[in-house]
């Protein structure tokens, strides 16, 4: 978002009534699959918002690959590594 326009946005799915909401990346993760909807509505609303703006963009295309962006914003090679480390499954 610093070099092109974009949204990021935080969608909430824990729901108390209906017992979802544990912390992300665990046993217990569930979600409140009725919030997907709103979701869905604001990406569509972010795309048909933008398609229809008179923002020019052709011009911000990256030309390079991943990688070399990734080290144009000073990210270590270590993160960049990461990035793209697969982890091996039995």
């Amino acid at each position: 978002l610093a070099q092109w326009p974009g949204v990021f946005a935080f969608l909430g799915m824990k729901n108390d009534e209906k017992g979802v909401g544990a912390a992300h990346h665990n046993e217990y993760f569930d979600l409140d699959e009725d919030s997907l909807a709103m979701g869905t509505a604001g990406a569509v609303a972010y795309a048909i918002n933008f398609l229809n703006s008179d923002m020019e963009f052709e011009d911000k295309e990256y030309k390079g690959k991943f990688k070399e962006y990734l080290k144009e914003i000073d990210q270590s090679d270590e993160q960049i590594e990461e990035y793209y480390a697969v982890e091996k499954v039995d």
